[in-house]
């Protein structure tokens, strides 16, 4: 089983010793190499894990998320404990309203067959940006959610011209709806330290570049747009990565 976060398994001290000694095993076999004694004690774990209360439970997955998302340590979630007891929990912050758990179900970046059903069951609609707006209206203080909800904004900018100069893969409507959101943001944590340079910069470039861009088209132009922002001074970098520090 391939690990599912990347990592060497990390030792932990948890207050119910029974879950300490089993995941220490467990881990200990998975820095050893030996994957399949280990699998067979993470099930153990997992057995464990289910039989407690609802608490119970919750609790540790809490535990777990904050190691993982709030301090970034280092810890490898296999999928198994994903899809049994992490997963599961989270997707319950959905109907109790409930953060940072929210944001950590984002975080969590899991997908399996079943994986939209589930949130479709529990959002009506479903989308990674849907379940980060719906933490931030939540908990509009949580900054990691507001620069986690800025990132995914210009990462969809991003993706709608990174076939530029040739086509763009959004349309103008999205493009105005993304600025729009990102614009409240802006205006919401101008003050907080979440907004930054870099982010402002990068703001007028995209939206310097999809205004001259829908304009070009508009206009029915004789020359190719490339050869438009040539000769209008335009410098645009036609592959270009969007990334923020974690």
């Amino acid at each position: 089983m391939k690990d599912f976060l990347g990592g060497s398994m990390l030792k932990i001290e948890y207050k119910n010793n029974t879950i300490t000694e089993l995941w220490n095993e467990y881990a200990n076999k998975r820095n050893c190499g030996l994957k399949k004694e280990a699998n067979k004690l993470l099930d153990n774990l997992i057995k464990y894990i289910s039989a407690l209360d609802y608490k119970e439970r919750a609790e540790f997955v809490s535990y777990l998320c904050n190691l993982k998302f709030e301090q970034y340590i280092d810890i490898t979630f296999q999928q198994p404990l994903i899809s049994k007891i992490i997963f599961p929990l989270l997707v319950d912050s959905i109907e109790n309203k409930e953060m940072p758990q929210l944001r950590w179900l984002y975080q969590l970046n899991f997908h399996d067959l079943n994986f939209i059903e589930v949130m479709e069951s529990k959002m009506g609609y479903y989308s990674p940006g849907s379940l980060l707006k719906m933490a931030n209206q939540i908990m509009p203080s949580d900054l990691k959610t507001a620069g986690l909800l800025l990132e995914h904004y210009f990462y969809s900018f991003w993706y709608g011209s990174h076939h530029m100069p040739d086509f763009v893969l959004i349309e103008e409507k999205e493009v105005e709806h993304i600025k729009g959101e990102i614009e409240s943001l802006l205006r919401q944590y101008k003050n907080s330290g979440v907004i930054t340079n870099e982010i402002l910069n990068d703001y007028r470039y995209y939206t310097e570049l999809y205004n001259d861009w829908f304009n070009f088209h508009r206009a029915k132009q004789d020359i190719t747009f490339i050869e438009w922002c040539n000769r209008e001074n335009k410098q645009y970098s036609w592959v270009r990565a969007y990334y923020y520090d974690k």
